[in-house]
Formats: C-alpha cells, structure tokens, sequence
C-alpha cells in the first residue's frame, strides 16, 4: 500500500510511515490511481493533491509493475 499524507501546514507528500495529519492509502495499481484521481483523494485529504504526486505515483507503480513481470 502507498501513503500518501497531508502536513498540517497542507503539503501533500508520498510517505512509508503513518505521521501527523491527515493521510491516505492507496493500493499498489493504476486502476486504483486512476479511480483516487481529482476530487476522491483531494476530498480525503482536504487539500489539492499536485499533478507531481500524481506522476510520482506513477512511476512508482511502473516500476513495481516491471519488477513482478521480471519474476
């Protein structure tokens, strides 16, 4: 599972860990990123989610994705 957190200050950020304010899980799949995108994370968090983490996330899951296709 991906975190993706919220400072109290309102930056939004990709973490491992559980810290303060507010925060997110997303499963590890586009299908997932895909449905979470624009108001349903943004909602969740209480903050706009920038086009960066978006791309960050991606990137992510593409690498993890050619990873499992490795095996």
């Amino acid at each position: 599972m991906l975190r993706i957190g919220r400072s109290r200050k309102g930056e939004v950020f990709l973490t491992s860990w559980k810290g303060k304010g507010r925060g997110a899980y997303l499963c590890p799949n586009l299908s997932c990123l895909n449905s979470a995108k624009g108001k349903r994370l943004e909602h969740t968090l209480r903050a706009k989610v920038p086009d960066s983490i978006y791309e960050e996330i991606e990137k992510l899951l593409s690498k993890e994705q050619k990873s499992w296709r490795a095996r």
